[in-house]
């Protein structure tokens, strides 16, 4: 009766088969150094709109000791503060945007090290000196299209009275937008042509060829890892 029920959804099932394996076979799940569980740093890669914070947080629901690092709340909260005393947008301020998040990134792995960890963006550069686990997610352009625009216009308007504010507030044009979309978080463009977004995956797919993420569904991913995790 329990297979039957868990077969109907085929990520719960191979969870549960993967840990009656280990409990027949009497097997254990450990790092080379130890008896302890191995631990993994997870990143996920995907254009805006493709739902990686979505399925970070959906990997931390399976396993809340999960630490979840979502990378473009952190550049948010550095490029505030870097903006927030300001008229102008500072001459080091991409500098020292990058230096400050790679900082409190590796601050924040260094802190949850005996845990696993899900990064998802990316705003800011990983450590070189880390083992990671890469993935991306494979969207098509019609769904990013779609994803992508929606989200942008629910923050528009969610945030319209403070980018209003900002807008009339300061003088110079290109603080003013750097300075309200900080704000209000919003994400790459409005609004995306079809053409824009296509260009985006591809480059981003590109880049994970090159440098060994997989690229796989959203699901797909969330099983992958949900595996690697499971202990006994």
């Amino acid at each position: 009766m329990y297979f039957n029920i868990y077969k109907q959804n085929k990520y719960q099932y191979n969870i549960l088969r993967k840990r009656l394996d280990a409990i027949i076979c009497n097997r254990n799940i450990t790092n080379k150094k130890g008896g302890m569980n191995k631990k993994y740093i997870f990143h996920i890669l995907g254009p805006s709109g493709s739902g990686k914070t979505t399925l970070g947080k959906r990997i931390k629901k399976y396993d809340d000791s999960i630490v979840h690092i979502e990378l473009d709340d952190i550049d948010d909260e550095i490029m505030y503060d870097l903006l927030k005393d300001e008229k102008t947008i500072p001459n080091d301020f991409s500098k020292k945007r990058k230096q400050y998040g790679e900082k409190q990134l590796e601050l924040l792995i260094n802190k949850n090290k005996d845990k696993n960890i899900v990064i998802t963006g990316m705003t800011i550069d990983l450590p070189k000196d880390i083992n990671v686990e890469k993935y991306t997610i494979k969207i098509d352009p019609l769904t990013n299209y779609k994803q992508s625009n929606i989200r942008a216009l629910n923050d528009i308007i969610k945030n319209k009275n403070i980018i209003k504010n900002i807008i009339n507030k300061y003088e110079n044009a290109e603080y003013s937008y750097r300075f309200a979309k900080v704000v209000s978080k919003l994400r790459g463009s409005f609004i995306k042509t079809i053409k824009e977004v296509e260009d985006r995956i591809k480059s981003i797919n590109d880049h994970s060829d090159k440098n060994g993420y997989k690229i796989m569904s959203s699901d797909d991913i969330y099983e992958d890892i949900v595996n690697k995790i499971i202990y006994i």
